[in-house]
């Protein structure tokens, strides 16, 4: 600073001056500069100190404008907010500050406040375990109580059905194997409709038309009126032959829906009656689950009618072939009341 202002005082000399009197001037510029620098140093100070004199003025007036808390409210220091006394019901803390500590939480049966503390070191509750059956098991990993299971194929037992799998069926009788036993198992080729052909049976009745008379050929040749209506009057009473007309119709099926609607647990009848309905009225059984069936799985009228008769011991005949041949004078005329079905079968119902 001294060296500073020494330099500024020799760069202006006087002239004609002696050196004691030069050394004399220059020290008392010196002295000059050293107090004017100290005066501005001082100034500045003295500026700086009302600054932080308003400062502390305007914290404590916000101090002053603050809620206060009453006998049963703290204030907390840190945020200065105002809030409910409290009392920790574990570890006794009184008044922890839901804003810089949190707000806590209910403890026990009667519903204790706690800190937030506490509450974060609380284990978690385990969920009540559902009571497992005689014929149940839980799954160790995802805890899920589900019916006992063994599979057919590689003996397991109880496998989790969320954590392996649900497996499927296998073979003709469809036994349960597991999931990874299941996924082993050949992809199945795309079946083809085939057609599988049924007889739906109606009470035949009979008529006048001797004209039509098997027996007859329609041709009574030399035979005079009266010995004809004796020969059909004989006829009248058919008790003993029972005579149907027999409807056939054609069901174009899946193999696999063939194979299920031929169990031995389904009534023919019924599941024919279902099949015809379906075929020439449109109406699809619901509980034989023919509303499911593909598109291509459809039932049609085979226009294949044929009046047939039992007899021999219950055996099925051509109608008018074995009334022609056993010189039966009776004429067809109609059907009436649906009786029975039967699919086909090849060694048993005669054709057209």
């Amino acid at each position: 600073m001294s060296d500073f202002c020494t330099d500024t005082a020799m760069s202006a000399p006087v002239e004609n001056e002696t050196p004691v009197s030069r050394r004399i001037r220059e020290r008392q510029q010196v002295e000059d500069a050293d107090n004017a620098l100290m005066e501005e140093l001082m100034g500045s100070t003295s500026g700086g100190s009302s600054v932080m004199k308003n400062s502390k003025q305007t914290q404590t007036d916000e101090e002053e404008g603050e809620e206060e808390p009453d006998d049963e409210e703290f204030k907390c220091p840190s945020c200065r907010l105002v809030q409910s006394n409290n009392c920790c019901y574990l570890c006794d803390t009184d008044n922890t500050c839901q804003n810089c500590v949190g707000h806590g939480g209910d403890y026990g049966e009667h519903e204790e406040w706690i800190c937030q503390t506490c509450f974060d070191n609380q284990p978690e509750e385990e969920e009540e375990a559902e009571e497992i059956g005689e014929e149940q098991f839980r799954c160790p990993s995802c805890k899920l109580v589900q019916s006992m299971s063994t599979c057919y194929l590689c003996d397991i037992e109880n496998t989790c059905e969320t954590c392996v799998g649900d497996g499927g069926s296998y073979g003709e009788d469809e036994e349960w194997i597991c999931q990874p036993c299941f996924d082993k198992q050949p992809e199945e080729e795309e079946e083809c409709v085939e057609e599988y052909p049924f007889y739906i049976y109606h009470d035949a009745s009979f008529g006048d038309d001797r004209d039509n008379c098997p027996a007859c050929y329609g041709s009574y040749g030399d035979i005079s009126e009266e010995a004809i209506e004796t020969i059909h009057d004989e006829y009248d009473d058919t008790d003993d032959i029972p005579c149907y007309s027999r409807q056939r119709l054609n069901a174009y099926l899946k193999p696999s829906t063939y194979k299920r609607l031929t169990a031995k647990t389904l009534d023919t009848n019924t599941v024919l009656f279902a099949l015809a309905n379906m075929g020439l009225w449109g109406e699809c059984d619901e509980e034989l689950g023919l509303d499911k069936l593909d598109d291509d799985e459809i039932v049609e009228d085979a226009s294949d009618d044929l009046y047939v008769c039992y007899a021999n011991g219950g055996k099925e005949y051509d109608a008018h072939s074995y009334f022609r041949e056993h010189k039966i004078h009776l004429c067809f005329g109609g059907s009436g009341c649906t009786e029975f079905a039967e699919w086909h079968d090849g060694k048993v119902h005669p054709q057209n």
